[in-house]
C-alpha cells in the first residue's frame, strides 16, 4: 500500500469557463436590465476571478460554480456602485434656510410642485411616448438601448421622443387667460 494520493484529471479550465459563459451573461443581463456592454464587463471580471481560483493548486472546483460567479457579479456591481457614489457634503447651519411661513412657499415646496406637475403631466402622455420619456430623460437611457428594450427602430424612439416633448412643451407654457397683467 501506497500512501500517495488519488491522481485527479487535469481540469480543463477553458472548457469549465466556456460552459459557464453563457449562464453568467444571462444573470449580468439581469443585474443590469439588458445593458449588453456592462453585462459584458461584468462577465469577463467575474471569469478572470474563477480562473484565477482555479489556477490555485489548492483550490478544487466548487460545487455550484454558476452561483460562485453571479455573487461575483453581484459583489462587483455593488463595488462599482460604492466607488461612484456621490460625496455627501455637509452644509453649516446658518446655510440651511429658515422654515418659510405658511404665507410664502420655500423653495424646496416650488420645486416639489414643479415636479409633481412634471410627473403628473408625464404620466398624462401616450403609453409609448411616456415610456420612451421615462427611459431617455428620467433614466438617462440612450435611443438606441431603449430601443432595444422596447421592441422599437430607434427611428420611432426618437420620434416618440420628439412627439413627446412637444406635448410637454405645450402643456407648460401657460395660456393667456391664466396671465395677470
Amino acid at each position: 500500500m501506497s500512501d500517495n494520493p488519488p491522481q485527479t484529471a487535469p481540469l480543463d479550465v477553458e472548457a469549465l469557463l466556456t460552459d459557464l459563459r453563457p449562464r453568467l451573461l444571462s444573470a449580468a443581463r439581469y443585474e443590469t436590465e439588458n445593458d449588453e456592454h456592462r453585462s459584458e464587463d461584468l462577465v469577463q471580471i467575474a471569469m478572470e476571478r474563477i480562473f484565477q481560483k482555479l489556477s490555485q493548486p489548492e483550490f478544487s472546483v466548487p460545487d455550484n460554480l454558476p452561483a460562485y460567479g453571479r455573487k461575483i457579479i453581484k459583489n462587483t456591481i455593488v463595488s462599482e456602485y460604492r466607488r461612484k457614489k456621490p460625496n455627501v457634503v455637509f452644509v453649516p447651519n446658518e446655510e440651511i434656510p429658515h422654515l418659510s411661513s405658511p404665507s410664502e412657499p420655500s423653495a424646496l415646496s416650488i420645486a416639489d410642485s414643479a415636479r409633481d406637475e412634471i410627473l403628473r403631466m408625464v404620466s398624462e402622455l401616450p403609453k409609448r411616448q411616456r415610456e420612451v420619456i421615462v427611459h431617455c430623460v428620467l433614466m438617462n437611457i440612450d435611443p438606441e438601448s431603449v430601443a432595444e428594450n422596447l421592441a422599437l427602430s430607434v427611428d420611432s424612439v426618437n420620434r416618440y421622443y420628439r412627439a413627446a416633448i412637444k406635448t410637454l412643451q405645450k402643456r407648460m407654457i401657460t395660456p393667456s387667460e391664466e396671465v395677470s397683467a
